[in-house]
């Protein structure tokens, strides 16, 4: 299940690693039992206005941040936010909503997205990236429990205009792709895909992706 929800920011300075600050606030609410395996879940950066200084981010106006899990984690999200909405110092969540998938298969990317093959870090112009987010998006389907044969019905690839970006998790520089997607899957795969998000480190706030139709993230 995907959610977003509305955040309300304090005028105050954010770090640039503010989704994986996000991200940790997800685990420590809910205990998630893939926090050190392949995660099934996924964390977006805000979308909004911010304004860029050298030392952090300073967000203006409602965020949209959004969240997906399995049905019965989301459900405890909700609950627990409804108790506590203050998700990290100086952001507060005052709405939320559920998001379905796209009509026409169609997705940006909420935050950069990490194909790995081995070591390497793969761009999203590489020749190998399709059969990377495909494989990715194919072994997530699997954990949440569908059979392989299943999964097998889904592709995913990237369309459209992208670039790199580095991005900073655990201390650790990986170079990542913002770039939309193409998911071609029956509704309820897209569903899973677009719950997991695409390529690594999904639970530590990267590539998590949403229907097309909104603004840009703060990066």
């Amino acid at each position: 299940m995907k959610l977003n929800f509305d955040v309300k920011p304090d005028p105050r300075l954010f770090p640039y690693t503010y989704g994986e600050m996000l991200a940790r606030a997800v685990y420590q609410r809910l205990d998630l039992e893939d926090h050190d395996g392949l995660s099934v879940h996924s964390v977006s950066w805000l979308w909004g206005d911010a304004e860029a200084t050298s030392r952090g981010l300073v967000f203006s106006g409602l965020q949209s941040w959004s969240v997906g899990l399995r049905e019965e984690d989301a459900r405890r999200l909700v609950e627990d936010l409804q108790q506590d909405p203050i998700i990290i110092k100086g952001l507060e969540v005052v709405g939320g909503r559920r998001i379905h998938p796209s009509p026409i298969g169609t997705y940006r990317t909420e935050s950069p997205v990490l194909l790995r093959l081995g070591d390497e870090h793969l761009a999203h112009s590489s020749p190998k990236a399709s059969d990377s987010l495909t494989h990715s998006a194919r072994r997530k389907l699997q954990k949440l429990g569908l059979p392989e044969e299943v999964s097998r019905e889904a592709s995913v690839e990237f369309t459209g205009d992208g670039k790199t970006k580095t991005v900073s998790v655990c201390g650790n520089q990986y170079k990542c792709n913002q770039r939309p997607i193409v998911i071609d899957a029956p509704p309820a795969l897209q569903e899973g895909i677009m719950t997991t998000g695409i390529g690594g480190l999904t639970g530590m706030g990267l590539g998590a992706i949403a229907p097309t139709g909104s603004s840009s993230a703060n990066d």
